[in-house]
């Protein structure tokens, strides 16, 4: 007997099931991409304003679409001094920092998105102090804006891109409110 299946055919008695040949399977999002300024430089302080553009090839049910801010930094290093050193242990110090870790889900009307392009608007506000963006042989600070597309739990797309931050001093916010302050007493 041979199933009514397109390109499947099974015989039943004989032992034999001849199956199509697996294909991977398509999955429902083609691409997801995060618009930003090219090789832009944000201060702190400032605004961030982008765009998630998802694209899928087929409808998505009970999507999660959201975009993140996040700002960390690392230290670690090696300290060789003293005869009582641990040889056991490589790295002597370490430690992690969090700067910025903001979030923003993305509302989805009826819970579904059609196949096809779809695109998400976001800002955020960066802290107004932050350190700069910053790569040594001891430690790094880093800032990324990355997109996510989930589905039933699982991450289906993910896009992430580094940013450059320059942070500016207290000292500088310091005389910027001195100049404003005066610049009013003046006036009046």
């Amino acid at each position: 007997m041979t199933s009514l299946w397109p390109r499947i055919s099974v015989t039943w008695g004989r032992g034999k099931d001849v199956s199509p040949s697996p294909q991977p399977p398509m999955s429902v999002v083609k691409s997801i991409e995060l618009v930003l300024p090219k090789d832009a430089v944000y201060l702190a302080g400032c605004i961030i304003e982008g765009q998630v553009v998802l694209t899928l090839n087929s409808t998505l049910v009970d999507p999660i679409v959201k975009v993140e801010l996040v700002g960390r930094g690392y230290v670690e290093w090696n300290e060789e001094t003293g005869a009582s050193r641990d040889y056991s242990r490589e790295v002597i110090c370490n430690n992690k920092a969090d700067y910025v870790h903001k979030t923003k889900t993305f509302p989805v009307e009826d819970n579904w998105l059609s196949a096809g392009s779809h695109t998400f608007d976001f800002h955020f506000n960066l802290p107004p102090r932050l350190p700069s963006t910053f790569t040594s042989k001891i430690g790094n600070i880093f800032y990324f804006v990355q997109a996510f597309c989930m589905g039933r739990e699982h991450i289906l797309a993910k896009k992430r891109i580094y940013l450059m931050v320059q942070g500016t001093s207290s000292i500088f916010h310091a005389e910027k409110s001195l100049q404003v302050v005066g610049s009013k007493g003046e006036q009046g």
